[in-house]
């Protein structure tokens, strides 16, 4: 594997949204995120492109985004993966959205390695079949993109203060650890949209609804249990699209401006979270899968 180039990577896209996502983020992120490139003999203009985030709090999150033209790992690609210092195949990490076409390689790789048995209780390799969604061709103008505005609530970005508190909250695996994760995702990314309701004077009031950007490139969505099916998670996600996507939010890497690219990735029997997303216009690309082992990352920030 070589070391990255970023303009290359995002001046050409030859990637998945969620590693051009990624790039973008990377001048905040120099600390806790690396990219690496694997050329095919026969061809050096599309290569596969691994994205790494290290998580305090878990340990490795890997993307990977695989050339326009291929529809399996070359057997040279696995021996470089199998031996590679970049990857511990015995310790905990996640592969988050690979594309199903290739997973299935990573999943005998990860059993084979870590000596575990799939489809069993000794397995340690927990699959996630989940699919990825990118706004719809309806969404493509500014006035479509923007939510209506709403009565009794206001929509802002979550705050540094109580943000990552909030998104902790009555989390099965909240932590310290995790806690800095989201306070980094509220600050460096500063890409989120929270519904705030009013108290009777018209000022902002507690949160019950957001949606932000992930540092693994996707969007992520909630809303506090009693306010659901109310469409604010719906306003959200309309309120996060329109920024991520307005010039004027845009990120300015090597003296030009990019806009982040929005995606989400949802678990195949989340009926309500399909459902949310295709009423915001959003529609499905690809079928993803979530390779973990340690635990299952779907059982983390959701």
């Amino acid at each position: 594997m070589c070391s990255s180039d970023l303009p290359w990577l995002i001046r050409t896209r030859v990637c998945l949204c969620q590693i051009f996502n990624m790039a973008l983020m990377y001048p905040k992120f120099t600390d806790k995120m690396k990219f690496n490139y694997w050329f095919d003999e026969d061809c050096t203009e599309d290569p596969w492109i691994f994205a790494t985030y290290m998580r305090k709090d878990f340990g490795p999150e890997f993307c990977i985004s695989a050339p326009s033209t291929a529809s399996c790992i070359p057997p040279a690609l696995v021996d470089d993966l199998e031996t590679t210092t970049h990857v511990d195949w015995n310790a905990p990490y996640n592969f988050i959205a690979i594309d199903h076409q290739i997973s299935g390689v990573l999943v005998e790789m990860a059993h084979r390695l870590t000596k575990t048995e799939p489809g069993t209780h000794k397995a340690a390799v927990a699959v996630d079949s989940c699919v990825h969604y990118v706004p719809g061709p309806e969404l493509s103008s500014a006035e479509a993109r923007a939510p209506p505005p709403g009565q009794g609530f206001i929509i802002k970005p979550l705050g540094a203060e109580t943000g990552p508190k909030l998104l902790c909250e009555g989390h099965p695996n909240a932590s310290p650890e995790l806690e800095e994760q989201c306070y980094d995702m509220i600050t460096r990314i500063g890409r989120s949209a929270a519904v705030y309701l009013n108290d009777g004077e018209g000022a902002s009031g507690h949160v019950v609804s957001w949606c932000f950007l992930f540092q693994c490139g996707h969007m992520g969505v909630a809303t506090k249990e009693p306010y659901r099916l109310k469409g604010y998670a719906r306003r959200c996600i309309q309120s996060l699209t329109a920024q991520l996507l307005d010039p004027r939010h845009g990120v300015r890497i090597g003296g030009e401006g990019w806009q982040y690219s929005p995606c989400a990735i949802v678990g195949q029997g989340n009926d309500a979270s399909h459902a949310l997303h295709k009423s915001a216009g959003w529609q499905i690309t690809h079928a993803v899968n979530f390779i973990t082992f340690g635990r299952s990352p779907l059982k983390q920030l959701e």
